[in-house]
């Protein structure tokens, strides 16, 4: 017990102490630079200076090869996060405490055009210690000003705080909204404007395999029947094949005033106000029963303004019921299952420093949650043994006894070198009300380093 509590006082000094010691080496790295380039001006030039400029974030250029006639590119990428969490836990009086540091994400990628600038390509993997994962494997053709063709693994366009990278996000993680809306990673075909960089009008359509990548993300339904999410594009013997394509229709279109950056959540422009509005809807004709949603809504909002920034979005979702307890095929009808909120905003004091508060709430429909726990008694019900019983039981534990979901998270963001650099510390009040269940509360806190190249 006594060299576990010295371990787990010391993980968190550890990180601490290792950060500063990068900060210190940059920071005396950043002087020499600015030393080395200042240059004293005469006074004729002096009395002639402009008035100075807003000052723009640090920018890193990455390391690029190309053709000298520009037709073929490639450009290499990283981006690391390490985080230390520490999770106190409370049902009633008494609850465990955890703690761990862990690589969140390693993810390496390569990304150019060949043959013309028009034709552009991606790829990237998460390689975190024991897994792989395929993050982006897709190619993009710009056959107009305002139309583009993207074919692979990428983004669903649902809706921008999903599309959006994690490593553009405020806080050390997404939101609980994303994890049960999503949307993730699929592979598909996407008619879009400019998807990473997207202009006044924005939109984007897509058809795909209906399987999200991943199985965290997306995963509303299955949270509460507790059925098991396909990991179709992890790059080892634990990837699941797709039982069945269902082919998902994903629709999404933004209005982004006066310039927005709707790429990222921290407004690091800090001019005038800008605001982005937006809705997305997803169908799935053919959900795999208790586990896809039938129908996604997503309405979005975001607002920024001399280093204020505020964003929302709504999720709404519908889903299929089983014809008959434990048969794969579905009604055809839409029945409400759950809604979702995130609620954020933040503030860039200085371009080196944020401020960041995010509250986020799922609420699931009591319809949805009888209609799990009936299916789950039906499927015990046709346990063939006792051995069959103890292994569903296993499964199905929990079914049909989540009402809501809830995060209230506060957050300070340190930017060193600007968005190449991030220091991160937040602590949060997440808890979750069940059926017939004492209230669980956990309180969280995260340290992070993120870097990205």
């Amino acid at each position: 017990m006594r060299k576990e509590g010295l371990r787990n006082t010391c993980l968190p000094a550890v990180f601490l102490s290792v950060t500063i010691s990068i900060l210190t080496c940059f920071s005396f790295a950043a002087e020499a630079v600015a030393a080395d380039e200042a240059v004293t001006p005469s006074p004729a030039v002096a009395e002639q200076k402009p008035a100075a400029a807003p000052e723009k974030p640090l920018k890193i250029k990455p390391f690029v090869l190309k053709s000298e006639d520009g037709l073929a590119s490639i450009k290499f990428g990283l981006a690391v996060q390490m985080v230390y969490e520490s999770t106190w836990t409370k049902v009633e009086d008494e609850g465990p405490h955890s703690n761990y540091i862990t690589f969140k994400h390693i993810q390496p990628g390569i990304s150019g055009n060949l043959f013309t600038p028009d034709f552009t390509y991606k790829f990237s993997f998460e390689m975190v210690p024991g897994k792989i994962d395929v993050v982006d494997a897709f190619v993009d053709y710009s056959f107009h000003t305002h139309a583009q063709l993207r074919l692979g693994s990428t983004y669903v366009g649902f809706t921008r705080l999903r599309m959006n990278s994690w490593t553009n996000q405020a806080l050390v993680d997404f939101s609980i909204g994303p994890k049960y809306f999503g949307s993730e990673r699929q592979v598909g075909l996407t008619l879009h404007n400019g998807l990473d960089k997207p202009g006044e009008h924005e939109y984007e359509f897509g058809i795909y395999t209906g399987a999200p990548s991943r199985p965290s993300y997306d995963a509303g339904l299955a949270k509460v029947s507790k059925e098991k999410m396909l990991q179709p594009m992890i790059l080892s013997e634990d990837n699941d094949d797709i039982d069945k394509i269902h082919p998902e229709l994903v629709g999404h279109y933004a209005y982004n005033y006066n310039g927005i950056d709707v790429t990222t959540e921290t407004d690091w422009e800090k001019t005038n106000f800008r605001c982005s509005a937006g809705l997305g809807l997803s169908y799935d004709p053919r959900p795999e029963a208790y586990r896809d949603f039938a129908m996604r809504t997503g309405l979005e909002l975001m607002m920024k303004a001399y280093g204020w920034s505020f964003l929302t979005t709504f999720w709404t979702g519908f889903y299929d019921k089983s014809d008959e307890y434990g048969s794969p095929e579905v009604d055809g009808n839409f029945n409400y299952a759950m809604l979702g909120l995130v609620l954020q905003s933040g503030y860039l004091i200085e371009r080196y420093l944020e401020i960041v508060m995010r509250y986020s709430h799922v609420n699931v429909g009591s319809d949805y949650r009888k209609d799990v726990q009936a299916r789950t008694q039906a499927i015990l019900d046709g346990a063939a043994d006792e051995a069959e019983l103890a292994e569903l039981e296993s499964a199905y534990k929990g079914a049909g006894v989540l009402e809501n979901d809830n995060e209230l998270s506060l957050g300070i963001n340190g930017y060193p070198l600007g968005k190449h650099l991030k220091l991160t510390s937040d602590v949060s009040l997440l808890w979750q009300e069940k059926v017939a269940a004492d209230t669980k509360h956990d309180v969280r806190l995260r340290l992070l380093m993120q870097m990205t190249f």
